[in-house]
């Protein structure tokens, strides 16, 4: 995630916001870190490739998801 987002290579952008967006319907914590660390970081490549054009609609579904399921979070979530 250091070297996110990518804003040069648009087929890069693509294929690696779709691991990025797969990966966090998956396990978040992975990217958020246990004690959120990474979550400003993250919020910060959200907002790129969400309004960038960087990543195609199926990706931008999972992130929809994602961005769901950390608004409804479960009791105790700590994102």
């Amino acid at each position: 995630m250091a070297a996110m987002p990518l804003t040069d290579d648009m087929e890069e952008a693509h294929s690696t916001n779709e691991f990025l967006a797969f990966g966090l319907l998956k396990d978040p914590l992975t990217f958020i870190g246990a004690a959120n660390e990474r979550l400003e970081h993250l919020v910060t490549i959200l907002g790129t490739i969400c309004t960038k054009k960087q990543s195609k609609p199926e990706t931008l579904e999972k992130l929809a998801v994602f961005i769901a399921n950390i608004s409804n979070g479960p009791a105790g979530a700590t994102f």
